[in-house]
């Protein structure tokens, strides 16, 4: 894998279309994922336990490339000062190094883990039983007794696959990726 730095303008200004369409996936996550919420009464705030503090891996390459494409739009002081974080972050800890001052930096262009996690959910893989997955912590202490409103990330996992696929024919691209955001960012 290349550096970011070595990544050009021109290939992600390509990958726009691409873009798009996980925009259109983000947005129905986040519709989704807001409706279960609210369901709940839940706000995710102020919580020790959140998923910039999550070891999350991530799995797709148009994930990589639209964070990609975020950073290179911020300061190149913002740039360097979380270049020098997710150093650190890589060689240390598990927290994401696009939080800044308890905010993401790039909350528009963070992946679909980062907006599915907190509130309960399940898988429904074909073939398998129903996987069920808790809340996060705090979501647990404030509505973990309550009936379970479930967010059902299928659809969405279908569709991130088909369109990973897509870039990766496009690109030529046959390697599994699997990374943090702090090693997407120094390699």
């Amino acid at each position: 894998m290349v550096s970011i730095n070595e990544i050009p303008e021109s290939f992600l200004h390509e990958l726009m279309p691409f873009f798009e369409r996980l925009e259109s996936i983000y947005f129905s996550i986040d519709k989704k994922y807001t409706k279960v919420a609210d369901q709940y009464g839940f706000k995710c705030s102020g919580c020790d336990d959140n998923c910039c503090m999550t070891h999350f891996y991530h799995h797709t390459y148009i994930e990589y490339f639209y964070i990609i494409m975020g950073f290179k739009l911020l300061s190149r002081d913002l740039r360097k000062d979380i270049l020098i974080q997710a150093e650190v972050v890589r060689k240390k800890s598990d927290m994401c190094p696009l939080n800044i001052k308890d905010k993401c930096i790039l909350y528009k262009q963070r992946p679909m883990i980062c907006r599915m996690h907190g509130v309960p959910h399940e898988l429904n893989k074909p073939g398998i039983p129903t996987h069920y997955g808790e809340g996060c912590k705090l979501f647990m202490e404030q509505h973990g007794n309550k009936d379970c409103f479930s967010f059902d990330r299928t659809p969405f996992y279908f569709e991130m696959a088909r369109l990973e696929n897509e870039l990766k024919d496009k690109i030529d691209l046959k390697d599994k990726f699997k990374k943090t955001v702090a090693q997407m960012l120094t390699r």
